[in-house]
This record gives C-alpha cells, structure tokens and sequence, in this order.
C-alpha cells in the first residue's frame, strides 16, 4: 500500500517465521472481501492522483455538520444511482463501489483532521487507539492503510455477532426506502451528524456508516460478483495530457460530470 522497505524496517521488528509459514483464513470466507478492498484501492489511488479531487476541502468545510453539505450531496447521489439501476446490475454495482470509496475517502480525512477512530468493540469515551496516526503530514497511502486497517478489525468484530448469510439475505432484498441497509446507513449517519466529527463518538459513528456500506459492497460481490470499474482515463494518462488539463483532454461532454466523476452509465472524464 505504498510502503517501502525502509519505512517497514523502522516501524516493525524482525519476525522468524515457523517453518511452513502462517496460516490465517480468510476474514469472510471467499473472495468478495478482496475484490472489493482491490476495487477501492484502485479509485482511492485515481482519486489521490486528481488535484481537483476537493476530499479535504469537503471535510473541513462541511464534514456531516450540515446534511445538504458537500459530502452529504456527493454520497447520496451515488448511493441513489445504485439504488435506482438495482444492485444486481453493473450500474448499480459500479455505483456502489464508488459510494463506498467516497465514503471511505471522508473517513480518512476525518480521521487525519479531527482524531483517530475509537478501537471497535470498545466504547468510544474509554477506548485506546491504535491508528495514532492521523496528522495532516500523513501520505494518502498512509492514511488509506490505517483506514483499511480499522475497517478490516470492524469487520471482525461485526462477524462475530452477524454473519455474512445475514448480509446477503439484507441485499437480495434491495435498497428501497426502509430497507434493513437504507435504514442502517441513515442512523449512523445521522449519530454521526447528532454527535459531531471532533468527538470519539461521533467518529466512531461515521466509521459504523462506512463499515455498513462496506459489508453491503462485499455482499453485492458475493452474491452477482465485482462490478466493472468505471471506464475513465487513469491518472498516469491525465499526467501526460497536461497535469490533469482538462483542455488539453478530449471528452464527450455527454460523460462529463462534476470533478470528473463517473457518470453511472460506464462513462466517465
């Protein structure tokens, strides 16, 4: 995720391992679980390459203080895009997948700007931190790999009272308004706002609302399998036109949507 060999050495001790190596199962199951942490890593690293790409700004302007604030709006017309093409369709899938990156992308910044995240499984007001790491000098492969990293741990802890059949049974039932996942991503959100980012709490309701959105992504790759990635130029191809210009860019204006977004229908700039 970005580290070199240098940077591991300082941070982790030397480890023999028993002969034969270490078997660890995996934490889901199958292969949906890495599927989707590959497809959000692939749009975290698109989206950290696009200066335009206005994460922070959004954080510190709106965070979830206002609910017609900038992430708010950004979110939920990803989430209804999903919501309206169905999710067993690449549409819908596709959309999804982008909600969760969005949402994991305002995770990390809350995170770097206004405190680590409460351990899961602990309550927020008593619960020591592992991801101490959270100051603006963070590199966005830093601050992605400690958001992975407390995500992968939620996971665990959300295995240990709900399985993943539940999941599934929840998504093959769909997205429509009171839906089990429309009514779970709405009241975290909504603690999350109540309660405010620069508190553990609220924090620690902002990361129920990304881990909720994660499972449901992992459950829609399960069951219809990894949605399409959006068919945009990579970050490498932007370079090359020009530092990102979008003048110096060829588009179909058709596809264009705001900050170079994926449009929901397999286009995007």
């Amino acid at each position: 995720m970005g580290f070199d060999d240098d940077q591991i050495a300082e941070y982790l001790p030397s480890i023999t391992f028993p002969e034969g190596g270490i078997y660890q199962p995996p934490l889901v199951g199958d292969s949906a679980f890495d599927n989707v942490v590959t497809w959000v890593i692939r749009e975290r690293f698109w989206q950290n390459k696009v200066a335009e790409f206005p994460d922070r700004k959004r954080t510190i302007e709106h965070g979830t203080s206002n609910e017609m604030g900038a992430w708010h709006v950004k979110l939920e017309k990803y989430f209804e895009r999903s919501r309206a093409a169905g999710l067993k369709s690449d549409e819908g899938g596709t959309n999804l997948l982008v909600f969760l990156t969005l949402a994991i992308a305002m995770l990390e910044n809350v995170t770097t700007l206004y405190g680590p995240l409460p351990e899961p499984g602990v309550k927020s007001d008593v619960s020591s931190t592992i991801n101490q790491l959270h100051s603006a000098d963070m590199t966005p492969n830093q601050r992605l790999a400690m958001t992975m990293s407390w995500l992968v741990r939620e996971s665990k802890y959300v295995r240990d009272w709900f399985s993943s059949d539940e999941d599934d049974k929840n998504t093959r039932e769909g997205l429509a308004v009171n839906s089990w996942w429309y009514r779970q991503l709405r009241k975290y959100w909504h603690r999350a706002h109540l309660r405010g980012l620069n508190t553990p709490v609220g924090r620690q309701q902002l990361g129920k609302y990304v881990s909720t959105a994660f499972h449901l992504a992992i459950s829609r790759t399960n069951i219809w399998g990894t949605p399409p990635y959006p068919t945009r130029k990579s970050a490498e191809e932007l370079e090359e036109g020009g530092f990102f210009g979008i003048d110096e860019l060829e588009f179909d204006d058709d596809d264009v949507d705001d900050e170079g977004d994926y449009d929901g229908k397999g286009n995007s700039d």
